[in-house]
């Protein structure tokens, strides 16, 4: 599963064995039957077939007919508990009772202080709920129970498609099952929705919002470099979506540099350039109606970015979020553990501040002495982290020397190119890593 709905994931890929080898441990009485799954921009329907089943319930903050189709079949007994607002949605064919409960966004934030502590022998107050947001299905026959739950609302998207979603399927103990249908037949039965009609308007926008934003989802964006900086290209021309609402487009890690999308255009040049190190697939999207009868929608997604070096980029960020003020101070990290715990060193002078010894003298660059001692303490393990920094050394120098435009402190640049260039000799003294 993980495989096949993570596969643009990299880490996935590389640890495959060993999520092979991961086990869940079910709670007393709960059986795993399996998983469904289905990748983005599948048409996949998921299944809930139980035989015998004489009663179905359903938890969804999100619902439509077409997600609910098939699901119930007794309106009396079965029962689907959902929001206020969704309920308002569902037509006629929704064979069961509908049940409502708070929606999350509508309830106030949670507290940041922790709540105050009951006094002893008192029982404290329960928490107030904080809204609706499990999706399961629940079919009971007789003693038997089971459970479909996971991340699938009960929508055309989340049950049939295209939506990336996971279901697994439990076998449970009736006493669970007993939990879960007094949960839902305790909630409060839906009778009707009290919007007024400005409001009614305005959901009515978003829901003909999010229809139209399919669209784009299905464009099938790529990034690619050009001489003009970055470009973003949709394979799907957009005149459709384009002549009803707008859209902006910007890079996830330059927020405030927004770029409508035009009319007749196939791509837009979102930067004219990016450092390595702001480099990212994921592109961010804001689609409105022209009408302005509702919000915007804005989400983030991951394009196709051919040529993208992720472990560059990441080096890259590090360099630039340390710089040379901060390149001794990051290299002397990678030694903790190694370098010996004195509180001086062999001239006598004080360890630097930052060490964690109380008496420790004013703040000392890191010197050759230092990268000596440690690799005299333990040579496996100076070796073996002295390798993996090579990448890091490089993205720090060249954003050191980007930094010279900027005229930094001769004193610490000259202190880093003698660090860089004895660090460098090592790296070529202790040679490839043989394996051994």
């Amino acid at each position: 599963m993980a495989q096949d709905l993570l596969a643009p994931v990299p880490w996935v890929r590389e640890h495959g064995k060993e999520l092979a080898d991961v086990r869940w441990i079910a709670p007393d009485g709960v059986r795993i039957r399996g998983l469904q799954w289905r990748c983005a921009g599948e048409i996949k329907p998921f299944t809930t077939v139980f035989h015998r089943c004489d009663r179905t319930l359903a938890v969804s903050p999100f619902v439509d007919t077409a997600g609910c189709s098939g699901i119930f079949a007794r309106r009396d007994v079965d029962r689907l508990l959902t929001t206020v607002p969704a309920a308002a949605d569902l037509d006629a064919n929704v064979h069961a009772k509908i049940m409502v409960a708070e929606t999350p966004l509508q309830l106030p934030p949670m507290p940041v202080a922790p709540p105050e502590a009951a006094p002893v022998g008192e029982t404290p107050e329960p928490p107030e709920p904080r809204g609706l947001h499990a999706k399961l299905v629940l079919r009971r026959g007789g003693t038997r129970a089971r459970l479909w739950i996971g991340s699938a609302n009960l929508t055309g998207r989340g049950m049939l498609g295209p939506n990336a979603e996971v279901l697994a399927e439990l076998d449970i103990p009736e006493t669970i099952a007993n939990a879960l249908a007094t949960f839902i037949d305790d909630s409060e039965e839906f009778s009707g929705s009290d919007e007024n009609p400005t409001e009614k308007e305005r959901r009515k926008a978003e829901r003909e919002l999010d229809k139209a934003i399919e669209a784009v989802l299905a464009a099938e964006f790529t990034l690619a470099r050009t001489k003009d900086g970055l470009r973003l290209t949709a394979k799907v021309p957009l005149d459709a979506f384009l002549a009803n609402h707008r859209l902006k487009v910007w890079l996830l890690t330059l927020p405030d540099t927004p770029v409508p999308w035009p009319s007749g255009a196939s791509s837009v040049q979102l930067v004219p350039a990016v450092p390595t190190g702001l480099e990212t697939v994921l592109v961010c999207f804001s689609a409105e109606r022209l009408a302005g009868d509702c919000l915007p929608r804005q989400w983030a997604q991951m394009v196709s970015f051919p040529g993208h070096d992720a472990d560059a980029r990441d080096h890259a960020a590090r360099a630039s979020y340390v710089g040379l003020a901060g390149a001794s101070a990051w290299l002397r990290a990678q030694l903790l553990g190694i370098v010996p715990a004195e509180h001086v060193t062999w001239t006598g002078a004080h360890r630097w501040s930052s060490s964690g010894h109380p008496d420790s003298g004013t703040a000392l660059p890191l010197t050759l002495e230092e990268i000596l001692a440690a690799w005299a303490r333990n040579p496996d393990q100076f070796e073996m982290r002295a390798r993996g920094l090579e990448d890091m050394l490089n993205a720090l120098g060249e954003e050191i020397g980007r930094a010279e435009e900027d005229e930094p402190d001769p004193e610490a640049l000259a202190q880093w190119l003698e660090v860089e260039a004895f660090w460098r000799t090592i790296i070529e003294t202790i040679g490839p890593d043989d394996g051994a």
